[in-house]
């Protein structure tokens, strides 16, 4: 697998102190709301701030190596209260930055006044997890592990682990792309399933590797190789999986369904659709401004099926070609609106679906083809690898 997580990670306590402070005066100036129905404030913000402990931080921030022993909510602040894009909505938290696996590296570079919270660097997001979760390991041990040949890639949309080898103690599960290392003589009950290693934490808060059992077909020695056919399985084994904003309810949005999918041939794509949007090499003469059977013409003649990516603001699709000259994507979405008389309403997805581009259609905002802004192309899968596939 791909690693791109730069050790050491070298932040100055000035560095990081500016992007806390970047993140407050966000948060300070939008207008989103808390459970309770009141717009921001400074009531909500202060204690919070003061949380972040802004003021230990060293002119030099020394990082801490480790991995998470639980599946956990990244945050954008240290707190679990949301906050909302409109009163009595629980579900667009914009605190959320992402949910993380059990076993994901992870580099602290400071800690909340309380110790409660941890601020970490991923492959993936920065934020606050709760400090229970980490499991710290010294720099040599993570590396080790981090860079370990031995990686087990989960390739099924969800793998159930094992404490026993009966199967019969239940230890959670793994989403699509997380890991694991593979132990020597893995294989039990006739190969069905495999033993592997997950991080886990000791009572003093050290790391430690765990003992669990997964099904064989939920996993792959390192990853698959990087073709259409995998990318195309690999989506559509997450077709109809509900939605989770930031991954809230141990689900998937938008960026985080591209992650999962990618991940699993080793590329590791960027947290949030804005940098996805950017990866790649844009597709030729492709403008958000260009007329939308423009945009159709270009998609159908030059963005590569399953290697695309396409952005409207706020969402992120993977591009599956063309139907009856329709652009056809499949995508992890909440919702869309359609015209209903004068006004308009929200149909609710909740899930990942395959569509057109034609959602949205007679809005005020437009279709999400008419929307769209940017048609991203990932590496090309090598030829030789599905020269003999068809499609």
């Amino acid at each position: 697998m791909i690693r791109d997580l730069s050790l050491p990670i070298e932040k100055t306590g000035e560095e990081l102190a500016k992007d806390f402070q970047g993140t407050i005066d966000w948060i300070s100036k939008a207008r989103i709301y808390q459970s309770n129905g009141k717009r921001v404030s400074a009531s909500f913000m202060e204690p919070i701030a003061a949380q972040m402990n802004r003021g230990s931080i060293p002119a030099i921030v020394v990082p801490r190596s480790g991995f998470l022993a639980e599946r956990v909510n990244c945050r954008v602040l240290p707190t679990n209260e949301g906050l909302f894009d409109e009163p009595g909505d629980v579900y667009i938290d914009n605190l959320q930055a992402s949910s993380l696996e059990p076993g994901t590296a992870a580099i602290v570079l400071h800690a909340s006044a309380d110790g409660a919270w941890l601020y970490i660097v991923t492959e993936l997001i920065s934020g606050w997890i709760p400090a229970s979760s980490f499991a710290e390991a010294d720099l040599e041990t993570f590396l080790a592990r981090y860079r370990s040949a031995n990686q087990l890639a989960v390739v099924a949309a969800r793998a159930d682990l094992w404490d026993d080898e009966n199967n019969t103690v239940y230890a959670g599960y793994l989403r699509m792309g997380s890991s694991l290392l593979s132990l020597p003589d893995g294989e039990e009950n006739g190969g069905a399933y495999r033993r592997a290693s997950l991080p886990g934490r000791s009572p003093d808060g050290i790391y430690i590797e765990r003992i669990v059992r997964i099904r064989a077909e939920d996993v792959t020695e390192g990853v698959l190789p990087y073709t259409p056919r995998h990318i195309y399985e690999q989506a559509f084994k997450l077709l109809h999986a509900p939605y989770g904003w930031g991954g809230l309810f141990g689900e998937r949005d938008c960026s985080q369904f591209l992650c999962e999918v990618f991940s699993t041939v080793g590329i590791v794509l960027p947290r949030n659709s804005s940098k996805q949007a950017q990866t790649g090499t844009a597709l030729v003469g492709f403008t958000k401004d260009a007329d939308p059977e423009a945009k159709k013409d270009l998609l159908a003649a030059g963005a590569l099926p399953v290697a695309t990516l396409l952005r409207l603001p706020g969402h992120i699709m993977l591009y599956l070609g063309t139907a009856n000259g329709e652009p056809m994507v499949i995508h992890s979405t909440w919702a869309y609106r359609e015209p209903r008389g004068r006004k308009e309403i929200i149909r609710l997805v909740n899930r990942t679906v395959v569509s057109s581009l034609r959602p949205g259609s007679g809005t005020k905002k437009g279709s999400h083809l008419e929307r769209l802004t940017t048609a991203a192309m990932l590496v090309e899968p090598e030829p030789e690898a599905v020269e003999n596939e068809t499609y």
